[in-house]
């Protein structure tokens, strides 16, 4: 996080990463704004672990910005997409599901499952 708030020096910087929004800094300089997901990794591959709400941000958002930080314990180098450059560049595969019964959940044995 320290990485890439040195990046934003001159910006007002607003932490909001408890708050759920899908980015954890909002940066403002004059009229512009970032929503700014940061991602610490500490291999040099930028490959991590990114949620459903940040790739909605990603999506819908065009103020997103994403920060890979690689090597982030040691020797960290930065790396920045935008919302459109990240989906377009990274491939997403799921890693898990949420499982909720359905709204009328009925046993009976139709090709041999339970329905």
């Amino acid at each position: 996080m320290d990485f890439v708030q040195k990046q934003y020096d001159s910006w007002n910087i607003q932490s909001v990463e408890r708050d759920n929004f899908g980015y954890d800094l909002i940066c403002t300089k004059d009229s512009i704004v970032k929503n700014v997901e940061v991602k610490g990794v500490s291999g040099r591959e930028p490959a991590f672990i990114i949620t459903a709400n940040e790739v909605e941000q990603a999506n819908k958002n065009p103020n997103f910005v994403l920060w890979v930080v690689t090597s982030a314990l040691n020797s960290p180098k930065g790396y920045c997409w935008t919302g459109c450059e990240m989906l377009s560049q990274f491939q997403l595969k799921p890693i898990q599901y949420v499982a909720r019964l359905r709204p009328i959940f009925r046993v009976e044995k139709e090709r041999g499952c339970y329905i």
